[in-house]
């Protein structure tokens, strides 16, 4: 089984106190961390059912930088050390607007020249973001199915059942492979590299690669109607009440505007 593991390199701001673009430029980068489970299930695949897991990322922050690429090396031989088996690193100027659709073409692009997978997967979100959208623009490019919120993987045959979980509800669903799937956090505990694994990290490849203004194919977006949604919210006023009846008052306009259901 062929699977890439799409991960984002993300600004570590834990010890930043303020935020303005001179701090941001020498804040360090990390890996998101629930791209770090969705590798360690990749390798868990990987272990059970035989085949390579390729780990490719797209470098939005700074991303014309030698020395953030000399970071974001770095920081993959960890994924390379704990048995991914090749790392893409994709870079451009069109990348450092942190523009999705752009984002998303990005990786498409390598995932087409460097595949084709069976599987590929991401995390849920990135955390500097989290707009959980790149996944969804991925497959669509790809034209194949993604599945969000996956929670546990079963692999049969040419078939992937995966559970997901929506709020209180969770669910099941069957589809054929190949898939994007973006996984919860808490789906698999990510391992820590050996030292046996950082030095073979060292004869695996990683391969840079630059995408360029002719590569966006981005359409573009004609704006046909616009038009400002409102409502008119009730404007309620209770005055001179206990603060009992009050609260039963309140209560009972929730039930109104169904903000709340009382069993």
């Amino acid at each position: 089984m062929r699977i890439a593991v799409l991960m984002k390199p993300i600004l570590n701001t834990l010890n930043i106190n303020a935020i303005d673009q001179e701090i941001l430029s020498k804040a360090n980068l990390k890996l998101n961390e629930a791209d770090k489970s969705a590798l360690e299930l990749a390798l868990k695949l990987k272990e059970r059912l035989g085949g390579e897991v390729t780990v490719i990322t797209a470098l939005s922050w700074f991303c014309n930088e030698d020395k953030r690429i000399r970071e974001v090396i770095k920081l993959l031989r960890e994924a390379l050390a704990i048995g991914a088996d090749r790392v893409i690193i994709i870079k451009g100027t069109n990348l450092c607007t942190g523009n999705h659709v752009v984002t998303a073409e990005a990786l498409t692009k390598a995932i087409r020249r460097s595949g084709p997978y069976d599987l590929i997967l991401c995390g849920e979100g990135s955390s500097d973001i989290f707009s959980q959208v790149i996944p969804v623009i991925v497959a669509s490019k790809l034209n194949i199915p993604f599945i969000g919120l996956v929670k546990n993987i079963k692999i049969s045959s040419s078939k992937i059942v995966a559970n997901i979980k929506l709020d209180n509800v969770e669910m099941s669903i069957e589809v054929e492979l190949p898939v994007v799937a973006s996984i919860m956090k808490d789906i698999a505990t990510p391992r820590l590299p050996t030292l046996i694994g950082l030095k073979r990290a060292y004869e695996k490849p990683i391969d840079v690669i630059e995408f360029s203004e002719e590569d966006t194919f981005t359409k573009s977006v004609e704006m046909i109607n616009l038009k400002v949604i409102t409502r008119v919210r009730k404007q309620i006023i209770r005055a001179h009440m206990s603060s009992d009846k009050l609260a039963s008052e309140f209560v009972n306009i929730l039930k109104e505007l169904h903000v709340v259901k009382m069993q």
